[in-house]
């Protein structure tokens, strides 16, 4: 069903920019929008179809940040659809060319962060921090959003992702310490009120706790 509305959303998206081909605003809609339907067929291992709508996707949006190289907007579509190829090329065993779409996407959440240091473009940052293999700058920027007192399942889950890829970069005692935060993270994801077990067990971010008994014990709460 998802998947239909994605189809549909971006069949309107490319009728628009068919109709303003010039409009630098429906090609980052539509780049947006194929990165998240990208995103979604990863999670169903449906790499072959993900990997030309993520190439489209960082093609569209790096047309666009082009035209207006200043502007955030465009650089979070650049830096989603980035994140999105470089977790297709890290499934397909390609190490080097995920690491550069990877890094890519960090640079540009770099600069979204230092410009503007909310909790969005930090827990943005931190998930490709963790990516690129700077386990502890992921882990610094963890522990600064870790701390809300309000409930926050949302970025709960993004710092138990970000914190289980940082530990693929570690050894011994400091990746078991990595691992058991990342489903501590998880856990009060929950807690919270997080409620999507198809997100929690499909999300690529969070396959180095799949064999965990801690987090079978939470899907199966879920």
């Amino acid at each position: 069903e998802a998947l239909v509305k994605y189809d549909i959303a971006i069949a309107n998206r490319r009728s628009e920019l068919k109709k303003y081909p010039n409009g630098f605003r429906n090609r980052t809609e539509l780049g947006m929008q194929l990165s998240l339907y990208g995103r979604s067929l990863l999670w169903i291992n449906r790499m072959d179809e993900a990997e030309p709508i993520l190439n489209e996707a960082v093609k569209l949006c790096s047309q666009a940040l082009s035209a207006d190289p200043e502007k955030a907007e465009l650089k979070r579509a650049l830096a989603l659809s980035l994140y999105g190829l470089g977790t297709l090329r890290d499934m397909q065993g390609k190490a080097d060319e995920a690491l550069g779409n990877f890094e890519r996407s960090r640079g540009l959440r770099a600069d979204l962060y230092k410009s503007s240091p909310d909790e969005k473009n930090g827990l943005n940052l931190m998930r490709s921090e963790a990516r690129v293999g700077n386990s502890q700058a992921a882990k610094e920027l963890s522990d600064r959003f870790g701390g809300a007192v309000l409930p926050n399942p949302e970025a709960h889950l993004d710092r138990a992702c970000a914190l289980a890829q940082a530990a693929r970069s570690l050894q011994g005692d400091q990746k078991a310490a990595f691992v058991a935060e990342a489903l501590l993270s998880l856990e009060r994801a929950v807690t919270e009120g997080y409620m999507d077990p198809f997100r929690i067990a499909k999300d690529l971010d969070l396959l180095p706790l799949r064999n965990e008994p801690r987090f079978l014990a939470i899907l199966q709460k879920l």
